[in-house]
């Protein structure tokens, strides 16, 4: 993995570990001095929080018919709508006080009365349940799921080619040393081969050279044995006596004979 890579994992994992989802609530205007005008942005803000009732998010149709009740406090429907959406989205302590105050502001006729009673009935013991996320939170939580599958895929490719980095470098090792054991085996093999060749070229004894029934061979002659022979030629021809040295020029003997004269 190269050093660009690891870079993105690494602004992959600080962005995972560090972002913080802050979405932006519902924009409602503030109310002016003129009611009618007041009512007539309100009613708007109506029929988007029955559209998002019908949707089921809990927490935009909270927002717009709060913003209603800001517009015009006095909206009894508005004040039923929205403690109906509180009551769905599991805010049951809130719905409860919107509840009570539409029963103290609505006519005592209004036939919504007793569906409010029966459910202040049913709520009272019920606890609090957290609102779900909203889109934008749902998309940014969809995209921090996304990065964290890819940083965790990256993470694992990183860690599959240093394995593999070091199942080479242990491999590249063994053959090394595979190479230097073998390397050393054929060289004590080659040592032994010469080795034997030496022997064989060293000259035998003579004595192991001989075979049994072999004829003795003649003593070949020594320089003392020629310088006898050599003065006795030279003793013969002109003298009467012999004489006969060793090596060192040493008289040996003495022999004396007839003279040819």
């Amino acid at each position: 993995m190269n050093k660009p890579q690891m870079v993105l994992i690494a602004a992959l994992s600080v962005f995972l570990f560090s972002t913080q989802v802050h979405a932006a609530g519902m924009f409602c205007p503030n109310p002016t001095e003129n009611d009618q005008e007041n009512k007539d942005v309100a009613r708007k803000y109506f029929q988007m929080g029955l559209g998002y009732s019908e949707q089921a998010d809990h927490r935009k149709c909270i927002e717009a018919f709060e913003c209603v009740l800001k517009l015009i406090p006095y909206s009894t429907s508005a004040r039923y709508q929205l403690a109906k959406a509180l009551d769905d989205g599991g805010q049951y302590t809130r719905a409860k006080k919107e509840y009570q105050l539409f029963l103290t502001t609505a006519d005592k006729a209004d036939p919504l009365r007793q569906k409010v009673q029966d459910r202040l009935t049913a709520i009272e013991t019920l606890a609090d349940k957290p609102l779900p996320p909203e889109a934008g939170e749902v998309a940014v939580e969809k995209m921090k799921e996304d990065l964290r599958e890819e940083l965790n895929r990256k993470l694992a490719e990183l860690q599959k080619a240093n394995k593999a980095a070091g199942e080479l470098e242990k491999e590249k090792q063994r053959l090394q040393e595979e190479y230097k054991k073998k390397e050393a085996e054929k060289l004590a093999e080659l040592n032994e081969k010469i080795r034997q060749l030496s022997e064989k070229a060293k000259p035998a004894d003579d004595d192991a050279k001989k075979k049994p029934g072999d004829a003795p061979q003649p003593k070949k002659a020594s320089d003392d044995d020629f310088l006898p022979l050599l003065f006795a030629g030279l003793g013969a021809t002109r003298h009467s006596s012999v004489l006969t040295f060793n090596q060192n020029m040493d008289l040996v003997s003495e022999a004396t004979f007839p003279s040819t004269e």
